[in-house]
């Protein structure tokens, strides 16, 4: 599996020009936005959209477990991912890259949007109910405070008190459980 990885990094390092890099983060940004309004339409009502619209086309199975609870009372919220432990880890590694961007980004509209991006992304791996969903963004704030500490402390501030509110009106009782 390492050297797939190893393998897939060579590929696109070698094939991905540099002026290309931004469009790239840009599509990976509204990817895991729809990932994360997925995860949130599904842990408020459980409708799945990935596995129920593309079961329609293609000889998708549902996973046997979703929309009940596990063995802890969590409800299992999978998204497009085959495990609800995906799904947070997904989202969790795209949010620094949407803080980044709302952090540099000086247009205050664009701003405002990668904000919103990364709110339903925070909400979408907090829907899941995982730890990984707490940890994973905790640790990719953490590196960009250690990358930029003045610039992404000041800027993050207000943005942690509007991601709260989001979260908590777009997955109620996660924060908590």
């Amino acid at each position: 599996l390492l050297a797939t990885y190893m393998l897939f990094f060579a590929i696109a390092a070698s094939t991905i020009r540099p002026r290309e890099v931004p469009a790239y983060v840009t599509m990976m940004i509204v990817l895991a936005v729809i990932a994360g309004i997925g995860g949130i339409l599904e842990y408020r009502l459980k409708i799945n959209p990935f596995y129920q619209w593309t079961g329609k086309l293609l000889p998708v199975a549902m996973p046997p477990d979703i929309f009940t609870r596990d063995s802890i009372g969590r409800i299992s919220v999978y998204g497009p991912a085959g495990q609800p432990l995906e799904l947070a880890t997904i989202l969790g590694m795209m949010l620094p890259f949407a803080l980044l961007r709302a952090i540099e980004t000086p247009e205050k509209r664009r701003r405002m949007l990668y904000m919103l991006a990364a709110g339903l992304m925070v909400a979408g791996a907090m829907a899941t109910v995982r730890k990984t969903s707490f940890i994973a963004p905790t640790v990719g704030v953490l590196v960009l405070i250690a990358y930029r500490p003045r610039v992404v402390v000041r800027k993050l501030l207000p943005l942690a008190l509007i991601l709260g509110v989001v979260v908590h009106f777009s997955s109620p009782g996660a924060f908590g459980s």
